[in-house]
C-alpha cells in the first residue's frame, strides 16, 4: 500500500505482488467494512455479503423456505394439542 498526492489530497493507492494478495485485501476489507458484513445464511449455511445488517438468510429463496418449514412445524405443534 502507497500513498499518492493528488491535487494536493492524500489518496490511498493499493498494489500487490501477486493475486493471492490481491485476495486477502479484498478479504480484509469486506470483514473490517461496517457496509458489508460477511455472514453465514442460517437456512444453508453459506456464506453472503448481507447488505442489509438484520439480514440472516442469503437469499429470499432460503428465507421462504425456512419460514415454510417454521410454519408447518407451528402448525403441527397446534395441531398435536
Amino acid at each position: 500500500m502507497a500513498y499518492r498526492s493528488e491535487n494536493g489530497a492524500a489518496k490511498r493507492v493499493l498494489t500487490f505482488d501477486s493475486l493471492k494478495s490481491a485476495i486477502d485485501i479484498g478479504f480484509t476489507e469486506m470483514l473490517t467494512d461496517e457496509k458489508r458484513r460477511i455472514r453465514l445464511c442460517k437456512r444453508c449455511g453459506k456464506p453472503f455479503i448481507a447488505a442489509d445488517p438484520r439480514s440472516v438468510y442469503c437469499s429470499a429463496s432460503c428465507r421462504n423456505v425456512r419460514n415454510v418449514k417454521l410454519s408447518r412445524h407451528r402448525k403441527r405443534e397446534a395441531w398435536q394439542s
